[in-house]
């Protein structure tokens, strides 16, 4: 069994800064894949890499891989994410990189809600109101572009419920399960759900399309380290709404690399949510302490 980890807020918050980075950087990369490869082919591409990866650190580790404890809940984290993440790769294939990541970003709205009766987590009322600043910058962000009833904005909202549950899943295995347990069984999930139809596509990709695919789960893999480690080291509402520092970084890389340029609106919400993440950091390092 792990041992139970001591709170460290602060190395958790820069865990998900870092993590978030990671998830824009996959987000813009895929989105440069769609229409030319198949969104189950991506996401098992992503996460067969992260299972090799992982795979080669718990065999090199001293002691030996970690055994697998919290049976029930491992599973349910691995199927809601392998659910989040396919729902959010035909997002991203189908609406602008900031769309469909601030959809996804709807998790920390479910998180907050779920917290105290899954988790016991006291949420103080200051981060309902850090919550609301975030969400009007998601309002701001959408509004220019999206149109809630085509099936990639339904695909966006659905990446969004399905993480938040696979978000409270790794809080609740964190004094329990081992994170490279926890990141192993969610990939051979994903990846042996996708394994049929990924190996049976029509179309082999190009030598430059493998190289993205692969690139994308390495940096995937990193992002998913850090994220876990996140959830493990600080309280679950912090952590949630750092995250929302992904669509500043993805509307970034969208712009800079693919030219969907964010309009005024945008930027103003990408401001909002900015500034919700930063006093989030500020408050969690305070509560829980140096980290």
């Amino acid at each position: 069994m792990a041992a139970p980890p001591r709170d460290r807020p602060r190395t958790g918050l820069a865990c998900v800064t870092g993590s978030s980075l990671c998830f824009a950087v996959v987000a813009t990369l895929v989105k440069g894949l769609a229409g030319e490869v198949p969104v189950h082919l991506a996401v098992f591409a992503r996460s067969a890499v992260t299972v090799a990866v992982v795979w080669v650190c718990l065999r090199t580790r001293p002691g030996g891989p970690p055994r697998a404890v919290h049976v029930r809940l491992l599973a349910l984290r691995a199927l809601a994410g392998t659910g989040a993440l396919w729902c959010y790769f035909h997002a991203i294939s189908e609406i602008p990189v900031v769309d469909a990541v601030m959809l996804q970003a709807t998790a920390p709205v479910y998180v907050h809600a779920l917290a105290r009766p899954f988790l016991g987590e006291r949420t103080r009322a200051a981060s309902w109101g850090l919550l609301a600043l975030s969400l009007a910058g998601v309002a701001l962000i959408l509004r220019p572009n999206l149109e809630p009833r085509t099936l990639g904005a339904l695909s966006g909202l659905a990446s969004g419920l399905l993480s938040a549950v696979a978000y409270l899943s790794m809080r609740g295995l964190r004094e329990t399960d081992d994170p490279w347990v926890i990141i192993l069984w969610f990939s051979v999930a994903a990846s042996g759900l996708t394994a049929i139809p990924a190996l049976g596509a029509a179309r082999v990709p190009t030598p430059a399309q493998l190289a993205t695919l692969l690139a994308v789960g390495l940096v995937a893999t990193a992002a998913q380290v850090l994220l876990t480690h996140a959830y493990r080291w600080a309280p679950a509402g912090p952590v949630s709404l750092l995250g929302y520092l992904q669509a500043v970084f993805a509307g970034l890389l969208a712009w800079a690399v693919l030219g969907e340029a964010p309009q005024a609106s945008a930027l103003a919400g990408g401001a909002l949510v900015l500034t919700a993440g930063a006093l989030t950091a500020l408050q969690g390092a305070r509560d829980g302490g140096q980290g």
